[in-house]
């Protein structure tokens, strides 16, 4: 599906040229529209597949016009429409598109984003950016199906994509690419990655069900990275059952 990157540095050195560049990498992926959005402390590009809305006001990074934030989305929200009834009895936004993303961006605004995380039924990766908050959110679904790839630039800002290739063609991060041996070990030894490790040392993943919140007091030593789900939850209340 979509194909997203981003890159957020609080000092303003960032290259919005190099993420283009680097989009092309996942052209197949979104083949349908292109789109970026530039500021002081945010580069944001995306490679959209048209799915639900069609329409060119559907086209990504979108911006909320009631806040001003804005998204980058891929995936596919199941109960976008149930979760919109419950939003427009809430508040009176009035809603561009019919799109899921507009969907996920207000409903960041009406429930607070554990909230809505927690009503999203679907496969999705997505950032936003607060506008207000100067604060960049990135969430991944319950379960992993979209995978999600961050990094720290050489002065502290956070790099992400939607795919492992799309950031190792970043032209600025070529040279600080190093082989993980201890996640080559362990892949070799269980026939997967553990938790946010990637076969990079410099490249982490974000872990299903989590989010990471990424302002002027973070680095990649400290964000703030948080679980919002957990399967066993559902076992308690008796809604998954295993025989």
């Amino acid at each position: 599906m979509c194909g997203i990157l981003g890159w957020c540095n609080f000092k303003g050195e960032k290259n919005l040229k190099s993420l283009r560049n680097a989009s092309e990498i996942i052209k197949f992926r979104g083949p349908d529209a292109y789109g970026e959005f530039d500021s002081h402390e945010l580069s944001l590009v995306h490679r959209r597949l048209s799915i639900l809305d069609l329409s060119e006001k559907a086209n990504q990074p979108f911006k909320c016009n009631q806040t001003g934030n804005i998204i980058v989305h891929n995936g596919e929200i199941y109960n976008f429409k149930e979760i919109k009834k419950e939003i427009e009895e809430i508040n009176k936004f009035n809603f561009q598109t019919t799109s899921d993303t507009e969907v996920i961006l207000k409903g960041y605004k009406t429930f607070g984003l554990e909230k809505l995380l927690n009503k999203l039924d679907g496969m999705f990766a997505f950032a936003i950016w607060d506008v207000s908050e100067k604060k960049l959110i990135l969430a991944r679904d319950k379960f992993g199906e979209k995978p999600l790839f961050y990094c720290n630039d050489k002065s502290g800002g956070l790099i992400f994509g939607s795919t492992f290739l799309s950031l190792i063609n970043i032209k600025e991060l070529k040279d600080k690419l190093k082989i993980n041996s201890d996640s080559l070990f362990q892949y070799l030894n269980l026939g997967y990655l553990p938790f946010d490790k990637t076969f990079l040392k410099n490249i982490k993943q974000l872990s299903p069900s989590s989010y990471l919140i990424f302002d002027q007091n973070n680095n990649l030593n400290n964000l703030k990275v948080k679980k919002y789900w957990y399967l066993e939850n559902l076992v308690k209340q008796k809604k998954l059952i295993f025989r």
